[in-house]
Parts: structure tokens; C-alpha cells; sequence
């Protein structure tokens, strides 16, 4: 886990309950949400699409994040990515098994 992993889970989390694919997730990061994730000062400056894409890879990997639509791959946030944000669990624990 990584920041660019904190900030996907920030986003998935103001939009949620509903479901985004990578494109545009990745606009509103860049363009709507950097006030209240501070997205490029925590990144330098900020990350690639494919950065993003590769990432989510590895949050539904982890269970963090779930697809919900494989054509078009939308994405949601997890229960578990929830409890992730709220400090009740461990990533640690998720990469370990």
C-alpha cells in the first residue's frame, strides 16, 4: 500500500455508494477532488491514468476495492476499504494473506 492507494480509496469513498470507472476517477481526482484529498501535494505533482489503473488492480487484489461491472470496469469501495480509511484495519494484515 502506497499514498496513490490512500487517495483511490479517498476518492472511491466521497463517491460512494456508487460505482466509477478508471477515466473518469481519475479526472475527479485531478479536477474535483485535489481541495479535500490534497492529491497533488501528496504526490508530487500527481500520477498516470495507468498508474491508477495498475493500482486498482492491486486494491481489488487486496479486496479493497470491487468491481462491479466487469465491461467498463466500474469500481467501488469495499466495506473493507472503508474500514481500511477508518483506521480499522490493517493493511498489513490484507497483504499478507
Amino acid at each position: 500500500m502506497n499514498e496513490k492507494d490512500d487517495i483511490i480509496l479517498e476518492a472511491l469513498n466521497l463517491l460512494y455508494p456508487a460505482a466509477i470507472s478508471p477515466t473518469p476517477l481519475h479526472w475527479n481526482i485531478e479536477n474535483r477532488f485535489d481541495e479535500e484529498l490534497k492529491y497533488k501535494a501528496r504526490t508530487d505533482g500527481g500520477f498516470s491514468l495507468d498508474t491508477l489503473r495498475n493500482r486498482m488492480e492491486r486494491l481489488v487484489e487486496l479486496g479493497l476495492i470491487e468491481i462491479c461491472r466487469e465491461r467498463g470496469s466500474y469500481h467501488s469501495i469495499t466495506e473493507e476499504g472503508r474500514a481500511y480509511l477508518a483506521g480499522d484495519l490493517d493493511a498489513a494484515e490484507l497483504e499478507e494473506t
